[in-house]
C-alpha cells in the first residue's frame, strides 16, 4: 500500500501574463501550470522578468493582463487583483526582511498570530518550526544579533510555520557565501518538500537551478524559452540562449554535412566531422554553430598515438591559453583554429601554451542555426 501523503500544495496556472513599465515589456505572454507540490524554478538573467513574474504571482505587482489561478480561485486577471495577504502564499525574501524591533521566535510567531491561533498553540509551533530550522536557541534574539546566515534561517521559518500551500523564493541564497549556500539549498529543498508546498523560485545560477528544482522555467527578456524538467532542459535546449545560460564550454561554426537520423547530423567543422544533436528542420548545406557542452571536450597528448580519443570523439588540434586549479583537478581554456572552448578539465594541469589535442564527445552537442 502506498503510505505518501498527497502533496497539499495547491495547483498553480500561469496563463498569458503580460506587464509593462513604461515602453519596456518586462513580461510578453508568460504561461505556464504547475502541479500541486511541485518545486519550480524560474531562471534567467538580470532583466529576463523573474522578479516582476514573482512579484506577480504574490500580489505586489499587478499584471496588465492575463490569468494567475492558485488552486481553485483566479487570483489576477482583468477585472480582479486579489491582494497578497489574501492569496494563502508565503514569500522568502533576498534580503531576509524580518521585523527588526521582533524577536525571533515573534518574527516567526507572527503568520500565527494573524490566524488568531491560541497562544499556546503559536509558542508550540513556533518552537517546533526553529528546531526544524536549528535555530531553537536564537528564539530570544533579535535579527540584528544574527548572521545572515541564521536570518536567511529565521525568515525560512517564518514562512512555512503558516503551513502555506504556495511558497514564493526571491533569490534568498544570492547575499550568502558559497558554503551558507549549498547548506541553506538543501534546507530549503528538504523542508519545502516535507510540508507538501508548491514552491516557485528565482534565480539566475543555474547549477542551483537545476539542484532545486522538479521544473525549471527559463526566461529570457521577459518570455518564457523553455519550461520542463532540468534534464530536459540540459539535454535538449530549445534555443542557442537556453544552450548558453544553462551552461556551454564554447561554440564552434561549421554546416550540417549530413542527415544521420531526425534527431542527430553530421557537422563538418573544417576538414573535421562531428556528430551533434540537430532540430530535423536543419537541411544539408545550413550554417550552424555547435554548442558544446562542458562535459563533451577533453585533453589529449598529441603525442600520445595510442590514445586518439574515445569511439565516436572528434579530435582537434589547439593550445592552451589558460590553466585554473578547482580542487578536484584543473579547468583549461583550448583555443583552436575554429574558435575556443573554456572549462576543459583534466586531472592534471596543461602548461600555458602547451599543444593539445581536444577530443569532443557527440552526446554533448547541440547544433543550431547560425544567427545572421
Amino acid at each position: 500500500m502506498n503510505t505518501t501523503p498527497a502533496p497539499a500544495g495547491h495547483r498553480l496556472s500561469v496563463n498569458a501574463v503580460e506587464k509593462r513599465f513604461g515602453a519596456l515589456r518586462a513580461l510578453d505572454g508568460v504561461s505556464f501550470d504547475v502541479e500541486p507540490g511541485t518545486f519550480l524554478v524560474l531562471l534567467g538573467p538580470s532583466g529576463s522578468g523573474k522578479t516582476t513574474l514573482l512579484r506577480g504571482l504574490a500580489g505586489i505587482e499587478r499584471f496588465d493582463a492575463g490569468t494567475v489561478t492558485i488552486g481553485p480561485h483566479v487570483v489576477s486577471d482583468a477585472r480582479r487583483h486579489v491582494p497578497a495577504e489574501k492569496r494563502g502564499l508565503a514569500m522568502v525574501f533576498q534580503d531576509y526582511a524580518l521585523w527588526p524591533h521582533l524577536t525571533v521566535a515573534e518574527n516567526v510567531g507572527y503568520a500565527l498570530r494573524r490566524q488568531k491561533l491560541d497562544a499556546r498553540e503559536v509558542d508550540r509551533r513556533t518552537r517546533e518550526t526553529l528546531e526544524r530550522v536549528n535555530m531553537a536557541e536564537k528564539g530570544a534574539s533579535y535579527p540584528q544579533e544574527l548572521s545572515g546566515g541564521q536570518q536567511q534561517r529565521v525568515a525560512l521559518a517564518r514562512a512555512i510555520v503558516a503551513r502555506p500551500a504556495l511558497l514564493l523564493f526571491d533569490e534568498p541564497l544570492s547575499n550568502l557565501d558559497a558554503h551558507l549556500r549549498e547548506h541553506l539549498r538543501v534546507e530549503i529543498a528538504t523542508l519545502t518538500r516535507e510540508t507538501g508546498a508548491t514552491a516557485v523560485y528565482i534565480t539566475h545560477d543555474q547549477s542551483e537551478a537545476f539542484a532545486l528544482a522538479d521544473v525549471v522555467g527559463v526566461l529570457n527578456a521577459g518570455k518564457l524559452e523553455q519550461f520542463g524538467t532540468p534534464e530536459s532542459i540540459y539535454s535538449t535546449p530549445a534555443s542557442p540562449f537556453v544552450a548558453r545560460f544553462t551552461g556551454l564550454s564554447g561554440t564552434l561554426p561549421g554546416i550540417l554535412d549530413r542527415r544521420v537520423d531526425d534527431s542527430t547530423a553530421l557537422i563538418r567543422i573544417g576538414d573535421h566531422r562531428i556528430a551533434a544533436s540537430a532540430a530535423a528542420a536543419l537541411n544539408p548545406g545550413a550554417e550552424v554553430e555547435v554548442a558544446i557542452r562542458p562535459a563533451a571536450p577533453r585533453l589529449v597528448d598529441p603525442s600520445a598515438h595510442h590514445d586518439r580519443g574515445q569511439s565516436g570523439d572528434t579530435l582537434l588540434a589547439g593550445w592552451v591559453t589558460d590553466t585554473a586549479y578547482r580542487g578536484r583537478g584543473y579547468e583549461h581554456v583550448v583555443r583552436t583554429d575554429h574558435g575556443e572552448l573554456t572549462g576543459v578539465f583534466d586531472t592534471r594541469g596543461w602548461g600555458r601554451g602547451a599543444a593539445c589535442l581536444i577530443a569532443i564527445a557527440p552526446e554533448a552537442c547541440i547544433a543550431f542555426p547560425r544567427a545572421a
